[in-house]
Parts: C-alpha cells; sequence; structure tokens
C-alpha cells in the first residue's frame, strides 16, 4: 500500500509499527547520536551508522515488522544526507544485500549520487529486512564511518 507509517483504513491495512536494530552503533559525537532508531525518522539530519573500526563490510541494520507482510519496495537513502558536504566526507553504500524472513536474499548496487533509491523486492512475503553492507564508496574525509540516513517501506497485508 503506501509508507509503513501511513495509516491505512482497514485493520489489515492499519499502520505497521517498525523497529530497528543494527550489529554496530557509531559512538556518540559531541550531541549527535547514531542510533538504528534514526533509519526509521524520517529526518535526513540523522542517521545510522555503524560503529566498527574500518568502514563496516558485514555490518546490518534490521528492521522487524509487527506483522508479515507484502514488502513491494524500500526506499533507502545510502549516506548521510545531512547535506551535500556531510554526504560527501562520510563513506556511502556502493554495493548491500537485503535479507528477508523467508530465507531469501536480494543484493543491490547503487551509484555513487546523493538520491534516494527504490529497490523493487519483488514482493517477497517477510516479517523483517536485514540490510548488510558489501561495499563502500569512501568518504573524502571519514573512510572509517558509512552511514544510512533513512529507510522506508512500500507493501501490502
Amino acid at each position: 500500500n503506501s509508507n509503513a507509517n501511513t495509516s491505512g483504513g482497514t485493520e489489515t491495512n492499519a499502520p505497521l509499527r517498525i523497529t530497528a536494530s543494527a550489529s554496530s552503533t557509531r559512538v556518540p559525537m559531541k550531541a549527535f547520536t547514531y542510533e538504528a532508531a534514526h533509519a526509521l525518522d524520517k529526518n535526513l539530519q540523522t542517521a545510522w551508522i555503524e560503529g566498527v573500526p574500518g568502514p563496516g563490510p558485514g555490518e546490518w541494520i534490521r528492521c522487524d515488522f509487527e506483522r508479515e507482510v507484502k514488502l513491494t519496495y524500500v526506499h533507502l537513502t545510502p549516506g548521510y544526507f545531512k547535506n551535500a558536504s556531510i554526504w560527501k566526507q562520510n563513506n556511502r553504500l556502493a554495493a548491500a544485500t537485503l535479507y528477508f524472513s523467508d530465507g531469501t536474499s536480494r543484493r543491490y548496487t547503487f551509484p555513487d549520487l546523493m538520491q534516494e533509491r527504490l529497490l523493487d523486492t519483488g514482493g517477497v512475503r517477510t516479517k523483517f529486512v536485514r540490510l548488510v553492507i558489501e561495499d563502500i564508496y569512501p568518504g573524502s574525509v571519514d573512510s572509517e564511518d558509512t552511514a544510512i540516513s533513512e529507510i522506508s517501506f512500500d507493501w501490502e497485508p
């Protein structure tokens, strides 16, 4: 139907509650935090940033749905979209694999452009999406931190 946090008219089409978790999270810097929930807050000024040494291949963010849905698309903003300068300074996704609760997965590659990506999931029935960082474009200043600003979903009951 529509984005995960919009309301529907029937009970089967009720809003979908989504929670986020991650394999690691960058330590806070000044007043800024980088937890997984930032990827679901509809705010490009915040981001989930992985927290391991190095650029983060193998690190993941997982979005759990309160019920199984038919997932049609994932909207992804790969990088820290706070502004163009910050986006270039930090690592961006070059490739990622999405894993679903039915045991399937899909690998996606991304151009090095500051724009939202629309990922076709083929209508998979799933209770979660786990995005695993496969490859990155290195940041001009910070080649340690790979960020994802937003993830949202198009789904049907």
